[in-house]
């Protein structure tokens, strides 16, 4: 029985080329905008404490006091939240789509592919 290989709908022959593809900027479309992301501040809301900065203290459960000796927590000295270390207890954290920058250059662009032989 022989086996059957798919190509998609390319025929063998469209198989043995290989296509690049490049990516180029068009001329005089190129514009500056506030980042969507951030709304032009730079910085996001950190997601792990909420924007607050602090987070519950996980040994105490947010208590500030110790399970079993029933004295303060020595983590959160009895305060029973911690600085978060995601964002150094800013509440924010820099922004990963403009990279605290801002703003975002916007522009269109076309696709150019070459088909070319191994």
């Amino acid at each position: 029985m022989a086996q059957h290989q798919d190509h998609g709908n390319k025929s063998p022959a469209a198989t043995a080329f290989h296509a690049n593809v490049t990516h180029v900027e068009v001329p005089h479309t190129a514009s500056v905008k506030p980042c969507h992301d951030c709304v032009g501040l730079g910085r996001k809301r950190c997601n792990h404490c909420y924007g607050i900065g602090r987070k519950r203290c996980a040994p105490c459960n947010g208590s500030g006091r110790q399970m079993h000796q029933g004295g303060q927590c020595p983590f959160c000295l009895g305060l029973g939240r911690n600085r978060c270390s995601s964002c150094n207890g800013h509440g924010h954290v820099i922004c990963r789509t403009c990279n605290g920058g801002c703003e975002l250059k916007v522009f269109h662009k076309i696709d150019h592919r070459v088909d070319s032989a191994p």
